[in-house]
């Protein structure tokens, strides 16, 4: 385990760097977008799970009525 934070810190410079220029969003819905899909998409890097094709599945999913895909992989 490391003594630092480093990894969390990684974990959330993306959205970091993506607000400054961007100046954020204008609304809490927009917010709660911007940090769902960047949650999802940080979730599938660290799974290997294709971002693309696991969002395509879960819209899918929902369009459908069908339950959303599974993003964590099983643990023993």
């Amino acid at each position: 385990m490391e003594p630092t934070n480093n990894t969390g810190e990684r974990s959330v410079r993306h959205g970091v760097i993506w607000r400054k220029p961007s100046q954020g969003t204008a609304s809490p819905a927009g917010n709660r977008y911007v940090e769902t899909i960047l949650s999802v998409l940080a979730t599938c890097k660290q799974n290997a799970i294709n971002p693309f094709a696991f969002v395509r599945s879960a819209i899918d999913a929902s369009l459908h009525k069908r339950p959303a895909p599974k993003i964590l992989k099983k643990t023993v």
